[in-house]
């Protein structure tokens, strides 16, 4: 797609601009921190083609975007996802985006990647005249100076820690919870440009993984089932969060809140909680529902069965999903575990996520418009 030059109320930052746009956001740290650390990496690295506006006011009217927001949306068009930032006591700015109509199109489904939540509610202010959104909320969590832990008590038995290198970029990819959001070839640039670290089994095999983001986060730390509760997980935290620190990077995560054992695990490391994020979908009043809605939705799913450590197996998958790889993805990554205590329920427009007992686990069916997948759960073992 075309690169715009402006729009109706935002243009396009030249090259030479960019430091002191980086500047400017300093001043507005930890809201501005996403954003900022998305503009720094830019700057060092060049993980990714983005492109930055700012208000054509600016900084009168400090209100900064960047296209795209993530590196996969479901058509691949530059402006159908972006980031936002506008300083907290000046959010009434907002106004330019609510009357931008050239660089976003409100009558189609448009893609916010995280963003602060008091932004987000404003957003959601005026959108409400549009359609609805879908949220999905996370803590925003920092690390100013780390707090090393023993690690002799945790040692890496039959397993080895090792930078991670281009060829293991397509398994981290299949097993990362938002890879419809994240290209295949954003993570072969991550590794090639970015610090990552994995830890490796005796034979060879990839066990568990962390990589630092495009945006600055430390993000996609993932174990195999088979490997976890071995401490795999302190050890590539600590290892990372230094790297990205001498780098010259403020490390963060974004923790989704039932999220109880990442917490801790943070927490021990030196993370405090800076504010709440929330990723979402703008979906017009109207605009029709697609199946990979219902995948999306069954990500979020599992990813809080993973921690609740509940079985779960797909079945009676419907044709709509039956060639989608990431359903296979998702089944390979299901432990095998203990139940959930108890069933949750999700609801949305034309969206539904029902959990029951059975069998001592968790049945799940996710409904979207017209389409149905089911996933029951196993008994437990």
């Amino acid at each position: 797609m075309e690169l715009v030059p402006e729009g109706k109320n935002f243009r396009l930052v030249q090259e030479a601009e960019l430091p002191g746009i980086l500047e400017f956001l300093s001043g507005h740290l930890p809201a501005a921190l996403k954003f900022h650390q998305a503009l720094k990496t830019f700057l060092n690295d060049r993980v990714w083609d983005f492109h930055f506006y700012v208000s054509k006011s600016w900084p009168d009217e400090p209100v900064a975007l960047h296209f795209p927001g993530m590196t996969c949306s479901p058509n691949g068009h530059l402006y159908e996802s972006f980031g936002v930032f506008c300083p907290l006591d000046r959010l009434d700015s907002l106004f330019l985006l609510r009357d931008e109509d050239v660089l976003l199109d409100w009558s189609k489904p448009i893609f916010l990647n995280f963003t602060h939540e008091s932004i987000l509610g404003r957003i959601e202010c005026f959108y409400k005249d549009i359609g609805t959104l879908d949220k999905l909320c996370g803590d925003v969590y920092v690390c100013d100076e780390v707090q090393d832990q023993d690690l002799d008590s945790l040692p890496l038995v039959d397993a080895d820690l090792q930078e991670l290198r281009t060829e293991h970029a397509k398994d981290i990819h299949g097993l990362y919870p938002a890879n419809d959001m994240e290209c295949l070839e954003v993570f072969e640039k991550l590794l090639r440009s970015l610090p990552s670290y994995g830890v490796f089994s005796s034979t060879g095999e990839l066990a568990a993984w962390m990589v630092q983001s495009y945006y600055g986060a430390m993000f996609s730390m993932q174990t195999r089932p088979q490997f976890r509760r071995k401490g795999y997980g302190t050890h590539l935290a600590q290892s990372l969060t230094k790297l990205v620190m001498q780098r010259g990077y403020i490390p963060f995560v974004i923790i989704r809140p039932e999220n109880e054992a990442s917490l801790g695990l943070y927490q021990k490391l030196g993370f405090r909680r800076a504010y709440r994020t929330v990723r979402a979908v703008l979906r017009p009043a109207g605009c029709p529902r697609h199946p990979e809605d219902a995948i999306v939705l069954m990500e979020g799913i599992v990813d809080a069965a993973h921690i609740a450590e509940v079985p779960i197996e797909f079945v009676d998958v419907p044709a709509a999903f039956a060639d989608d790889a990431r359903a296979e993805h998702l089944a390979d990554a299901i432990p095998d575990a203990i139940p959930a205590p108890e069933a949750f329920r999700i609801s949305g427009d034309e969206v539904r996520a029902r959990g029951r007992r059975r069998g001592g686990g968790v049945a799940f069916e996710v409904a979207v418009g017209g389409h149905c997948l089911t996933a029951p759960s196993a008994p437990p073992r």
